[in-house]
């Protein structure tokens, strides 16, 4: 397959042409005035006529529908010029068609009357088709019952089928990006765990879905867009269904001593909520977010082993916030792949009630226990140079333990009808033991340079405790505001590691061999905490500007001391200076700015800020050497959001943001990783901070025909981008003098690089079939990106490319019969240095349930996967089948039998690719494989209706963006 490989300059018609046919959807909305058509209705006695169904349309469509108030009058709003007519019906009386030329003024019409009809009505039955969903500002409205589950369905299965939301591997993804958060009628729920959420509530519950970006506490009374949005589902409950006793227990037992156990059970009573959860198997069903992973919480440790319990940051990017007192890791939602074979026991409770009129909280726990045991193996193929081709293969051996207890919760304080106050406490307590064994090797030109077996044994134990407290005070002028916030984050953690190597070196034709026992302690600890102000003062009903000011401080600081085992049965070591340090890094930040906000009846939302950063990092070595390296920033940090919705169906969203991101102390400490000793690492003190500057354009529409559009252009620019500066076979740099490297070893350094970019681009488009009472979906995305590199002392650039389509097919016949059918192909092309590479990856996925004679359950879920293009070993094709067959017990079908088999064919494997700027790799891990099992299920369906709904039954994202009485 040929490889077109594009670069930053050529693709920018393309950026440029898809901005013109995004913004040209509909050119007139867009740029003409919007404008108004009124009038009123007269009963045959010429008196005013309330209720009376009004219909404006355009072309055979229905534009607009409105009902005659109580004085008779309609009005339809936000329209350009054109041809319209209107359809005037009420019962009893004849139609009346009145057509319209509507010009560049608004139009007032004479007083319509209707005259009553002489026929005999027939019955008319009249059915009214919901439409799949709509668009209010930027938030995505979906019809919980424009799609069809079965009855027992949670709301994770109906979660899938809405338009521009898609799951891969247990990562839920809405309008490109990964959702962060779900909320239930507006509240938290289980945290900030989507999967706990999703999986605990039955989908015939559930009315509506909205899709938004929820913005922070502060900016959500403000009103002002600062930045700091997550992706969040909020999940509106009907009305009726939202009280009452409901859940699932299940259990199962099959062949090799497979077993699964569990359930959920929910109460929900107006305001007060509770739901437990609670599982025990080991089928891999994990179920935990990336809190659960030690290591990766307040992670400074520059001698942490490899291990395959979490992902690991590549290309030399820390992943934390630039707020290094507001952040515990790379983001706070992300399911670790289901490699290995796993064994968990899990159990969870989230309350949430309201006291009176004033407070409002809600509490969560979750514990989870997983053992893991993973077989892994990589390739690794660096791109190649006149004089340079490296190839890295690596086997990994790992049974690991991860104990973990989270307490989250939220209080919300009405003090007054003018202050309030809200508290978000968070702790995180971990413990982790894992067992490693690897085995490396690298090939220089098809001949072994090195190879290595390392054996890494380590324990840890680390606390997160977070703290987050808003005050937040209207005055009495409508629109002044200010709000104060601060945020505290303490989090320390102990490792201790027992690592033992031998390697051998080939140098010219001669073989060196090397071994290393060793036991290391380390003692990282990471406190910070960051405040901030916001002051809003209107203008006038239309224009408002605010003044904030943020300060942060973060203290990162690790003690690590290296011992040389002399005798292992005595016990006798020594101190090793060259792996101890003692380091230290401290930042302080102060940034403020002015803000202009433009608001106008729904349809304009602009905030613009302009904001002058100075930071201080201060790089402070204690031990061996003592070393200081203190830097001083100043940026200017301009940020722009704007909302447009020229009508109740359409919405456009423009966002750019500058920001900064300091480097991470595991980039910064000045300390030898030798966990694989032929693949070394160390830190770089004289790191730069690099600068981010992300735009995003965003577009959703509506029609009345039920189908939905979305569409997504991103851009980002990184300046002084962190890049690892790989060193084989050159040794000019000053740490080569300090630690014996031999000749062939790979030493991997942090160093600011020239800049990278990204261009991302995602376009989804949903409409219904009624004749097959189905709803089908496509989408495409489009991602480059351009990297900068350094290897020995060539610097270089690598590109690469992503092409995906998806088409899905979901049915939306009954709750009797629910598949969902996906195609999703991607193409993917890389160039770095003299190597050009591309892959293609083929995604099936078929998922059919089906209730057939009365209470019988058929279930099938098949997966196929085709690679191209990988490695020899790794080039497979992969077909996962799943069968089910069962049968509905008890009244209203409650309970259910089924024997079922995993992977039928026994082809279950884990296959990745990763790419670089430096090299491709192919990974492959053990998964579970074929078994089969009996499993049980009861549904608790006990719904209260009639009793008192919650107080935030219906909440409109808006709710969610700003604080009301």
């Amino acid at each position: 397959m040929p490889c077109y490989q594009l670069t930053f300059k050529s693709i920018l018609p393309l950026i440029l042409l898809f901005s013109c046919i995004l913004f040209s959807i509909s050119p007139n909305e867009l740029n003409a005035q919007m404008l108004t058509i009124s009038g009123s209705i007269l009963d045959e006695n010429s008196k005013t006529f309330p209720g009376v169904q009004v219909d404006l349309h355009q072309s055979n469509v229905i534009m607009q529908s409105d009902r005659a108030d109580q004085e008779g009058k309609f009005t339809f709003t936000n329209l350009i010029s054109g041809e319209y007519f209107l359809v005037i019906q009420f019962l009893g009386y004849e139609n009346d068609t009145i057509p319209i030329s509507l010009k560049n003024t608004n139009l007032i019409l004479n007083p319509v009357s209707l005259r009553i009809t002489n026929k005999n009505l027939k019955e008319v039955v009249i059915r009214e088709k919901k439409p799949i969903g709509s668009v209010a500002n930027d938030t995505l409205k979906f019809n919980a019952s424009s799609f069809k589950v079965m009855k027992d369905a949670s709301a994770d299965e109906l979660i899938e089928k809405m338009p521009t939301v898609t799951k891969d591997q247990g990562t839920i993804k809405a309008q490109g990006e990964d959702v962060k958060q779900v909320l239930v009628d507006g509240k938290p729920f289980f945290g900030n765990d989507p999967n706990l959420s999703l999986k605990s509530l039955p989908a015939e519950i559930i009315d509506k879905i909205q899709i938004f970006d929820q913005l922070s506490e502060q900016s959500q009374f403000t009103g002002i867009n600062d930045g700091n949005t997550v992706k969040t589902i909020n999940i509106v409950t009907k009305s009726g269904l939202n009280n009452g006793q409901f859940g699932k227990l299940y259990a199962g037992y099959g062949n090799n001593d497979k077993y699964q156990a569990g359930g959920n059970f929910n109460y929900f009573d107006g305001d007060r909520r509770i739901s437990l959860i609670g599982m025990s198997n080991n089928i891999n069903i994990q179920n935990f977010s990336i809190d659960d992973i030690l290591g990766v919480i307040g992670s400074g440790n520059s001698q942490r082993p490899r291990n395959n319990f979490g992902n690991q940051p590549r290309g030399g990017n820390d992943p934390r916030r630039d707020n290094r007192g507001n952040s515990s890791g790379p983001g706070d939602f992300l399911v670790s792949q289901n490699n290995g074979i796993s064994k968990t026991h899990a159990f969870g409770i989230n309350f949430s009630d309201k006291v009176g009129s004033k407070l409002d909280y809600s509490v969560s726990y979750f514990f989870n226990r997983t053992n893991t045991q993973v077989t892994s193996e990589l390739s690794r193929q660096y791109f190649q140079t006149d004089t340079l081709n490296q190839n890295y293969t690596e086997t990994n051996n790992s049974t690991g333990t991860n104990t973990n207890h989270r307490l989250n919760a939220r209080l919300e304080y009405k003090l007054d009808s003018f202050n309030s106050i809200v508290f978000r406490p968070r702790l995180t307590l971990q413990s982790n033991s894992n067992n490693n064994n690897s085995d490396n090797k690298t090939t220089f030109n098809l001949v072994t340079a090195n190879s290595s077996n390392s054996q890494n044994n380590l324990k840890s134990d680390g606390i997160n405790l977070s703290n987050y407290l808003l005050f937040r005070h209207k005055f009495k002028k409508f629109g002044r505001t200010i709000s104060l916030d601060l945020n505290s984050n303490y989090a320390p953690k102990d490792d201790d590691n027992r690592h033992s190597s031998f390697a051998s070196y080939v140098v010219s034709n001669a073989t060196t061999l090397d071994t290393i026992l060793q036991s290391q302690s380390n003692s990282y600890h990471k406190w910070g905490y960051n405040t901030s102000m916001e002051y809003t003062e209107p203008i006038n009903s239309l224009h408002s500007i605010s003044l904030n000011y943020r300060y942060n401080y973060g203290l990162d600081k690790t003690e690590l001391n290296t011992h040389d085992i002399i005798n292992e049965s005595t016990g006798t070591d020594t101190l090793n200076l060259s792996l101890s340090n003692n380091f230290q890094s401290r930042s302080a930040t102060h940034q403020t700015g002015l803000g202009y906000q433009f608001n106008k009846e729904q349809r304009w939302n602009v905030s613009i800020r302009t904001n002058w950063q100075y930071a201080k990092v201060e790089n402070q070595e204690y031990f061996p050497l003592t070393n200081s390296i203190e830097k001083k920033y100043y940026n200017f940090l301009p940020s722009l959001f704007l909302r447009y919705s020229p009508s109740k169906t359409k919405s456009l969203f423009i966002q750019y943001r500058a920001s900064t991101q300091i480097p991470s102390i595991s980039q910064l400490q000045n300390i030898l990783n030798n966990s694989n000793p032929i693949q070394l690492s160390i830190g770089n003190p004289a790191l730069k901070q690099s600068v981010n500057q992300n735009a995003n354009i965003r577009y959703s529409n509506t029609s009345p025909a039920a189908s939905i559009f979305f569409g997504m252009l991103g851009f980002t620019m990184t300046n002084d981008y962190i890049a690892n500066h790989l060193y084989i076979n050159s040794r000019n740099n000053p740490v080569f003098n300090l630690y014996h490297i031999a000749d062939g070893v790979q030493l991997s350094i942090p160093e600011n690089a020239q800049t990278s970019y990204q261009f991302r681009s995602f376009i989804s488009y949903t409409i219904p079939i009624t004749k097959i009472k189905c709803n089908i979906s496509f989408d495409a995305s489009y991602v480059y990106s351009e990297t900068p590199g350094l290897l020995d002392t060539l610097q270089f650039r690598s590109f690469q490319n992503n092409t995906s389509f998806g088409i899905a097919l979901t049915s939306n016949i009954s709750q009797a019969i629910d598949f969902n059918i996906q195609f999703r192909p991607s193409y993917n092309t890389a160039k770095s240095i003299d190597t050009k590479s591309n892959y293609f990856i083929l995604d099936q996925r078929v998922k059919f349930n089906w209730q057939f004679i009365s209470k019988n359950i058929l279930r099938i879920e098949f997966n196929s996967k085709i690679n191209q293009d990988l490695s020899r070993q790794y080039n497979q094709n992969i077909y996962l089948l799943n069968l089910a067959i069962g049968r509905k017990l008890f009244k209203n079908e409650r309970g259910e039998i089924a024997i079922g088999v995993n992977d039928l064919l026994n082809q279950n494997q884990s296959i990745q690719r990763s790419i670089s700027e430096y090299y491709i790799e192919d990974s492959k891990s053990n998964t579970l494989q074929r078994f089969f099992m009996l499993s049980f299920t009861y549904n608790i369906r006990n719904y209260n209706s009639g009793k008192k709904t919650t107080s935030n039954n219906n909440p409109d994202a808006e709710h969610m963006r700003r604080w009301r009485d």
